[in-house]
């Protein structure tokens, strides 16, 4: 009888061992953050709270992935930010695998003059005020494009170019980017 209390004694610890080895596998949640064309979008700012517990809070990886800890099997509710501003706000059931389509968009500029020639080394910079002012900027290649992923709002667009020791303003003007947003066409009163 000894020997059966003690078999029945270790199944229940390689039971309890196993279980919880399942728990921990099954508390793990993968978040992917993409673009709206689906690619991953790496350094999202990414902050997911359930039950009143912040499960995650810090930057997607190249992937545009991070991993957090569920703590309940309630309602995961997940933030996203990208370049300071808010890209998402999703209330989800829980699931150890998440995909989220959040609001920005790659697009190109395309620098020209009025004749249709392209414009190169031409500096293209969107910038916004969010804490403080920030931007993101280009030179356009020998295409007279620059290419650039920003969220879905309004933004200040400037470009300048160098010509000799003179920089030259090109163009100021306050642009909207929206989900339809794949090129901005700048054609500009420069000739060489």
């Amino acid at each position: 009888m000894k020997s059966n209390s003690f078999l029945i004694w270790l199944l229940l610890i390689a039971m309890s061992v196993t279980s919880h080895h399942l728990v921990s596998a099954q508390n793990t949640v993968l978040v992917k953050v993409l673009d709206l064309n689906g690619n991953p979008l790496p350094n999202a700012y990414v902050v997911a709270f359930q039950s009143d517990s912040e499960i995650i809070n810090g930057y997607t990886d190249d992937e545009g992935a991070i991993v957090g800890s569920l703590v309940s099997n309630s309602t995961i509710h997940i933030l996203v930010y990208y370049e300071g501003l808010k890209i998402g706000d999703f209330r989800l059931p829980p699931s150890s695998v998440v995909t989220l389509k959040c609001s920005v968009i790659p697009f190109a500029v395309k620098v020209t003059n009025y004749e249709g020639k392209p414009i190169e080394n031409a500096l293209v910079k969107f910038s916004w005020y969010i804490y403080g002012w920030r931007y993101q900027q280009a030179l356009t290649n020998e295409e007279g494009f620059a290419y650039f992923r920003l969220p879905l709002s309004t933004y200040y667009l400037s470009i300048k170019k160098t010509i000799g020791d003179n920089e030259l303003e090109l163009l100021t003007d306050v642009v909207r980017i929206n989900s339809s947003t794949q090129m901005l066409l700048c054609a500009l009163d420069l000739y060489d």
